[in-house]
């Protein structure tokens, strides 16, 4: 499988809703892509386009990750591996440090490892370049009811900083497929809010590091770092967390179709393995359909990509 980078190079601000509208997140999950890809694709080719999408997920010619930030142009980030490190922890302020790091360089991703890497100076880097969230009060306005405030919550990216996924492709027609819809949802936006016109960005394509190439090929190796929420198929999840340390998070939310049903429907609730997540075994995950009495399937993604983390 080749690789490449896609990366949103935002335009306004952006809200990634956590569950309150008022709250917003910096990054967002493989599995929302994926839905917005979706319905970029029903938008533009209609059902067609949208089986052509879930064939090359099906058939194993396209995998994507969790979206993850980037800073300077160039500089990726990837999930803090969820596994025991040993640091060269001196003070406090080292030990609070390493708790807060979240993201790390993935050219750093062997310093992080071996225990040298100096998590004060990368969280300050960190902060420094990939934005700042912030509130902003709007007002509902209706001819029946008094206006009513809410609060949005927003990230700023800054110039040059923004997010980006990695996309994993069986060949070049699955990559210029995948191309074309992120070239129409750029104008659409991602996120929260669009109407209100955020999360619109400009699209562009990188190559991967390739450091990031080599853990992402390795094939043999202890450890595998999960760089998509993921979740294995029903009966086999005794041998999959064997010797693994990972968190759970649900993954729910509303159906974003007029045609499903006549009134907004949640979909089923699905706890899929959080980006970040170590395990001694690959396996593939799966897409599943989370409809729930609707008129046509809602796919959730949560097929693997792996990063070797010895």
């Amino acid at each position: 499988m080749e690789y490449c980078i896609y990366k949103f190079n935002f335009k306004t601000a952006v809200h990634i809703g956590s569950g309150k509208l008022s709250d917003g997140e910096m990054t967002f999950h493989a599995d929302t892509l994926f839905s917005a890809l979706c319905q970029e694709a029903l938008q533009i080719g209609g059902e067609d386009m949208l089986q052509e999408l879930i064939s090359y997920v099906e058939k194993d010619q396209l995998r994507i990750s969790d979206c993850f930030p980037f800073v300077q142009k160039n500089h990726y980030y990837i999930p803090k591996p969820m596994k025991a490190v040993s640091h060269e922890q001196d003070s406090s302020t080292d030990r609070k440090a390493f708790k807060k790091l979240k993201y790390l360089p993935v050219e750093k991703l062997e310093e992080y490892l071996n225990g040298t890497l100096d998590v004060v100076q990368e969280n300050a880097v960190f902060a420094a370049h990939s934005g700042v969230y912030s509130v902003k009060t709007s007002a509902a306005i209706s001819e029946i009811e008094d206006t009513k405030p809410y609060s949005i919550g927003l990230w700023n990216f800054p110039q040059d900083s923004g997010l980006y996924f990695i996309l994993g492709y069986e060949s070049d027609e699955v990559n210029y497929f995948i191309g074309d819809l992120m070239d129409s949802l750029s104008y659409s936006g991602i996120g929260g809010k669009r109407s209100a016109g955020m999360g619109r960005f400009e699209c562009s394509v990188d190559r991967i590091p390739e450091i990031m190439q080599q853990h992402i090929d390795a094939k043999d190796g202890k450890q595998f770092m999960a760089l998509s929420i993921c979740m294995d198929e029903q009966g086999t999840l005794e041998d999959v967390i064997s010797n693994a340390e990972y968190l759970l998070i649900k993954r729910s939310g509303f159906v974003a179709s007029s045609s499903y049903a006549e009134n907004f429907q949640k979909k089923k609730n699905l706890y899929v393995f959080r980006e970040g997540s170590c395990f001694s075994r690959k396996f593939d995950g799966a897409v599943f359909d989370v409809s729930c009495g609707g008129s046509h399937p809602v796919y959730r993604y949560a097929k693997t990509m792996w990063m070797k983390v010895d």
